[in-house]
């Protein structure tokens, strides 16, 4: 046993893959949930970017498909870290601005789960 608990445990989380469990013990002893790969796994059976709940909640806030996604992510984890990557610049800065105003409604979250 560790007698330094972690501080941060990155995981893989995402609307197909996210662990309640690890997430209510992480927030219950205090450790951040960093989470990776927000846009969906690259194994995953099909493209989160075509779920209907993602492209209408994106098309009903103006924004990306993408955007809705890291949003989901933040909310899902209360606010915390969400790990994305790209090559393009312009990307990024779209990933970024998914911090910003506007924020997912429960409604959207619950159809998004």
């Amino acid at each position: 046993h560790a007698k330094i608990p972690p501080a941060v445990n990155q995981v893989e989380f995402h609307p197909e893959y996210w662990d309640k469990q690890l997430l209510r013990f992480c927030e219950a002893n205090g450790v951040l949930v960093q989470a990776y790969s927000p846009l969906g796994s690259p194994d995953g059976k099909d493209s989160l970017l075509a779920h209907a709940p993602i492209a209408n909640a994106a098309q009903r806030l103006s924004i990306s498909k993408a955007q809705v996604l890291i949003k989901w992510g933040i909310s899902r984890t209360n606010g915390h870290s969400v790990v994305f990557r790209s090559s393009k610049v312009s990307r990024v800065l779209e990933n970024l601005a998914a911090a910003k105003e506007p924020v997912l409604s429960d409604s959207d979250l619950e159809d998004i789960d």
